[in-house]
C-alpha cells in the first residue's frame, strides 16, 4: 500500500507533542511514578510507531525512510544502517577538551533517528524547510506541515495566543530582534545545528566533531549575523493595558517543569521568581535580575528588544501559570 510522506511526518509530530505535553503534564502534578511511565509510554509510542509503519508499507522502517524520505532529499549516501561504507566515513568524534577520542556509537533504535549524512547532504533539508516543503521543483511536504512544525500549538501559553517557542521539531529563537527557525542535535563527540530566517531567505548546517558548545554557539553567531546583515528588526508589537488588570498577575510563582532525569526535582522548588507591578509595569525578579514585561495582550508578553510576545501568564484550573523559553511557572502566593 502506498504511504505518503505526510503520514510519517505526523507520527513524528505526534511523538514530538506527546513527549513534551505528557512530560511536563506529569512533572506540573508531581504524580507518584510518573516519570518512569513517561519514559515507558515514549517507548511503546516509538516502537509501535515502526511497527505501524512496517505494517502498512511492507517494508523495514530503515528501508521506508531511506527510499522515501532520504533519496528524495537528494541524500545519496545517508542512511541508518552502521555497515562497513558508513563505519569508513565517519568522522572521529572528540571531547570537550578537543584531544580526548569519543568512541562513535550508533543509536540501535532507528526511530530515535539514527541518520548518518554529510553537511553537504544536510543543506537539502535546511532548502526544505526554508523554501515550505520544496525541494527545487518537487513538492516533497505540505506547506501547512512544515508551518505547523514551526509553531507550538498545544501548550498552555499557545491556547491563549502565543506563537512563539518551541514547535514539534523545531525550536524558535531571537538574534537581534529576528526570529529564527531551527534545532540543534548532540552525541558524544558532536555538536551540530541548523536555522533559517524567512526575512534573509538564507539558512546554514553547522557541525562540529568535538564537544565544545561554545564553540559552535560562536559559530552560529557569525553566521547569523553574516546572513541577515542589512536587515532591520520587525517593528515591536504593544498593548495598553490597565495596571489593575497587569496587577491580578502578580506573586511568587515557582518552577514545575524540569529537563532532564538528572535534575533534582527538589530544585524545582527553589527556582522561583516574582512578578511584581511598580510604577504602572510588569517586572519579573528572579535570581538573573529584574525584567521588564512588556504588554503585548492581557495574557502576552515580550521583553525589551524582542518584537513578538516571548511569555505567556494564563490560568489553567484556577492556577495562574507564568510560561517562557526559560521555563515554566506557577503562582503559589499572591
Amino acid at each position: 500500500m502506498p504511504l505518503d510522506i505526510e503520514f510519517l511526518k505526523r507520527c513524528q509530530m505526534l511523538h514530538a507533542t506527546a513527549q513534551r505535553t505528557w512530560g511536563r503534564r506529569f512533572l506540573a502534578r508531581k504524580a507518584e511514578g510518573a516519570e518512569r511511565e513517561l519514559r515507558k509510554a515514549i517507548g511503546r509510542l516509538r516502537g509501535h510507531g515502526r511497527r505501524a509503519l512496517e505494517r502498512v508499507t511492507g517494508q523495514r522502517y530503515e528501508e521506508f525512510m531511506t527510499l522515501r524520505v532520504l533519496r528524495p532529499l537528494g541524500m545519496c549516501w545517508a542512511g541508518l544502517v552502521l555497515d562497513r561504507t558508513t563505519r569508513a566515513r565517519l568522522a572521529t568524534g572528540y571531547d570537550s577538551d578537543g584531544t580526548t577520542v569519543v568512541p562513535y556509537w550508533h543509536m540501535i533504535f532507528p526511530p530515535l533517528g539514527a541518520i548518518n549524512a554529510t553537511p553537504r547532504e544536510m543543506g537539502a533539508l535546511v532548502e526544505v524547510f526554508l523554501r515550505r516543503g520544496r525541494l527545487g521543483a518537487a513538492r516533497l511536504l505540505e506547506a501547512s506541515s512544515i508551518e505547523r512544525m514551526e509553531r507550538p500549538a498545544t501548550t498552555l501559553g499557545a491556547r491563549h495566543g502565543l506563537t512563539y517557542g518551541y514547535g514539534p521539531g523545531l525550536r524558535q529563537s531571537l538574534h537581534k530582534g529576528l526570529r529564527w527557525y531551527g534545532h540543534g542535535g548532540d552525541g558524544d563527540g558532536y555538536l551540530s545545528y541548523f536555522g533559517y530566517n524567512r526575512q534573509a531567505d538564507a539558512g546554514f548546517f553547522l557541525t562540529i566533531n568535538a564537544f565544545k558548545h561554545d564553540a559552535l554557539r560562536a559559530m552560529q553567531t557569525r553566521v547569523q549575523e553574516h546572513l541577515t546583515r542589512g536587515l532591520a528588526a520587525p517593528r515591536p508589537a504593544a498593548s495598553n493595558i490597565a495596571p489593575d488588570t497587569l496587577g491580578q498577575l502578580t506573586g511568587t510563582y515557582v518552577a514545575v517543569t524540569r529537563r532532564f532525569d538528572w535534575q533534582d526535582p527538589a530544585d524545582l522548588e527553589q527556582d522561583r521568581l516574582q512578578v511584581v507591578l511598580e510604577g504602572g509595569a510588569l517586572y519579573t525578579h528572579s535570581a538573573t535580575g529584574r525584567r521588564l514585561l512588556i504588554p503585548v495582550g492581557e495574557q502576552l508578553f515580550r521583553r525589551e528588544g524582542q518584537p513578538l510576545a516571548t511569555i505567556a501568564i494564563a490560568a489553567q484550573d484556577g492556577e495562574l501559570y507564568l510560561q517562557g523559553e526559560f521555563g515554566n511557572y506557577r503562582r503559589v502566593e499572591r
